[in-house]
C-alpha cells in the first residue's frame, strides 16, 4: 500500500513539473512583469524594515523608561508609600 502511495505521489510531482514547464513556455515572464514584481517586493521589504526598526526603537525606549522609573522609585520610596496610605487626603 505504501509503495502504491509513493508511486502515485511521484507521478503527481512529475505531472506538476511538466505542467509548470509547459505554462512557462506558453506564457514567458516579461522583463516589465519582473520589474513590477521586484518593485512591489522591494516596497514591502522596506515597509517591514521600517516597522522592525521602529519597534526595536520603541522596545529600547521602553527598557530605558523602565530603568529610569525603577531608579526613581528606588531613590524615593517614602513618597510612594505615603501617597498610597493617605488615599488622596491632605493632612
Amino acid at each position: 500500500m505504501a509503495d502504491h502511495d509513493d508511486t502515485v505521489e511521484r507521478k503527481l510531482k512529475k505531472l506538476g513539473q511538466r505542467l509548470r514547464r509547459g505554462w512557462a513556455k506558453l506564457h514567458p515572464v516579461t522583463r516589465k512583469q519582473m520589474e513590477a514584481v521586484r518593485a512591489v517586493v522591494r516596497k514591502q521589504w522596506q515597509q517591514t524594515q521600517k516597522k522592525e526598526s521602529s519597534q526595536s526603537q520603541v522596545t529600547t525606549g521602553d527598557e530605558q523608561g523602565k530603568t529610569q522609573s525603577q531608579q526613581q522609585s528606588i531613590g524615593k520610596p517614602s513618597k510612594q508609600k505615603s501617597k498610597s496610605r493617605d488615599h488622596g487626603h491632605s493632612h
